[in-house]
């Protein structure tokens, strides 16, 4: 192909090889992957291939190469097996999903989450972009831990992915994250290497604000870019300031632009009538958080509201309890590997740059590509754990509102693995999905215990909740000299007595012995 061919006046210096192709002309014009392309690019720009599948289709065709050799498979084909398979599984009353040829259960609703309160480490190893990106941060930091870094790689590669791929259910990839932790573990690491990845990958703009002021300044920010992750440290803190008595109604708002902002997926969002006057509605806005803190605060700035009102439930809840020893970091958080952000590209927009400045419009309407279940029958899946959420609320009112959203969080985190596992020709497989269970559900309870021992609408359920925690933290049996010696004159004779009281009475204490 010569410059003048291409109507450009350019003096030929084009580099092909078996790495891939670099015309130093439009490097030297200011390209933004300065000059660099594959050979599916090529076909793309060049060939007249609409998208990247048939870009890479041609070139199988060309040279002389079985698409499926390398892993794919035709869409027919792939749905005759997944109807095969469907026709084998079974819905059973019980609310369990299992394989009638192998006998495997691919759900069952009365499997236990783990009941510690350290998030699992086994959820912390996953496949593809996501698990390396966990990989990375951990090298880079002085206080490694699994936990805090998952968090993260789900916010970084489900912003990636945002405003352009959506899951089987056309769902988002918005995720709120609360990442807690005591002091001196490490926390604000992986909120920095949030921001570090998204930079080198060309995506400083999807870097959203750390904190907000008013409903109006989402607004705002929304209308700067319409796809962001905010990293957000002492979360408590921001919590305590807009929920709190003096918190003014700008204030107050936040919130709820949070819980609607979480499930508009590709709909559109207009905000409060001040802030809608000042211009259009904004389509699909996906905005994600990571909130880091430390567990009493975040808890203790929680009202009962936030509960009933959904704020809270939308959070996947990833707490770290353990000490974190300090080692020394193998890898420079100013180096990251451009393993990473090449798929990062990719991921937005589907790599092409005209495609990934409308991402960043508020105005720009979008039309999502849908990442399918890698056969029908995974739906059922999904499905199963949708009904018994809904049993699991009937049953605990207490626990309804936490596991109202569980099903559709893990759906979400089910789609950015599985969008990560493989770039250019994903789908969500039965794997995917039951990790993504395990995750939500295991949050969700876990959430439901943690809030119940610290959220408290009087004084009097705050000194309750207060003498629990302390008996909880002895291993559940303490005696009446252990809970004095740790709450060190914080209430006073008489409070101490009423709560305990009121403990003894609703079942929440038992005496052992005198």
């Amino acid at each position: 192909i010569s410059s003048k061919m291409l109507g450009r006046d350019l003096q030929e210096d084009l580099s092909i090889t078996s790495q891939g192709a670099v015309d130093f002309g439009v490097a030297d014009m200011g390209d933004a992957r300065s000059g660099k392309r594959t050979p599916i690019d090529l076909v793309m720009e060049h060939g007249g291939a609409p998208d990247a599948t048939d870009a890479a289709l041609w070139l199988c065709d060309h040279l002389g190469r079985d698409p499926a050799s390398l892993g794919w498979q035709d869409r027919l084909e792939l749905e005759r097996e997944g109807a095969e398979i469907a026709a084998r599984l079974s819905a059973n009353d019980d609310g369990t999903v299992h394989d009638q040829e192998t006998g495997e259960v691919l759900y069952d609703p009365d499997a236990p989450p783990s009941s510690d309160e350290e998030f699992p480490e086994r959820l912390t190893y996953v496949p593809g972009l996501v698990g390396d990106i966990v990989e990375w941060i951990l090298a880079t930091a002085r206080r490694p831990n699994r936990t805090l870094a998952l968090g993260a790689a789900l916010t970084i590669v489900g912003t990636a992915m945002g405003r352009y791929m959506a899951g089987p259910t056309t769902s988002s990839t918005v995720l709120y994250v609360l990442a807690l932790a005591p002091s001196g573990t490490g926390k604000d690491h992986p909120l920095q290497c949030i921001k570090r990845v998204l930079m080198a990958a060309g995506m400083e703009k999807c870097v959203g604000a750390d904190e907000f002021a008013s409903g109006p300044a989402v607004i705002s920010m929304l209308r700067r870019t319409a796809l962001a992750v905010c990293p957000m440290d002492e979360f408590g803190s921001f919590l305590k300031r807009i929920n709190g008595r003096k918190a003014g109604g700008w204030e107050s708002q936040i919130t709820k632009h949070f819980r609607t902002l979480w499930g508009v997926n590709y709909n559109l969002f207009s905000g409060q009538e001040q802030a809608a006057s000042q211009g259009p509605s904004i389509s699909a806005p996906h905005i994600s958080i990571y909130g880091t803190g430390i567990p009493e605060e975040v808890f203790a700035a929680l009202e009962g509201g936030d509960v009933i009102n959904g704020f809270i439930n939308r959070f996947v809840y990833m707490p770290v309890v353990s000490e974190i020893a300090p080692v020394r970091p193998a890898a420079s958080i100013f180096q990251v590997p451009k393993t990473i952000t090449d798929r990062l590209r990719t991921l937005h927009g589907g790599g092409v740059e005209l495609r990934q400045s409308q991402i960043l419009s508020y105005m720009s309407a979008v039309i999502p590509e849908v990442l399918p279940w890698s056969d029908p029958a995974i739906e059922l899946q999904h499905e199963a754990m949708e009904a018994d959420m809904i049993r699991r609320g009937r049953r605990d009112k207490e626990l309804q509102p936490f596991v109202a959203r569980t099903a559709e969080i893990a759906l979400r985190l089910a789609t950015i693995v599985a969008q990560g596992r493989n770039t250019m020709k994903p789908s969500l497989t039965k794997e995917d999905l039951a990790w993504g269970q395990e995750v939500a559900l295991w949050s969700s309870v876990n959430m439901a215990r943690a809030c119940g021992l610290y959220i408290a609408d009087t004084e009097a359920q705050a000194d309750a909740n207060r003498i629990l925690r302390i008996v909880k933290d002895y291993g559940g049996k303490a005696s009446r000299r252990m809970i004095l010696q740790r709450l060190k004159h914080r209430m006073k004779g008489r409070d101490l007595e009423d709560a305990m009281k009121s403990l003894l009475e609703s079942g929440a204490l038992v005496v052992l012995g005198e």
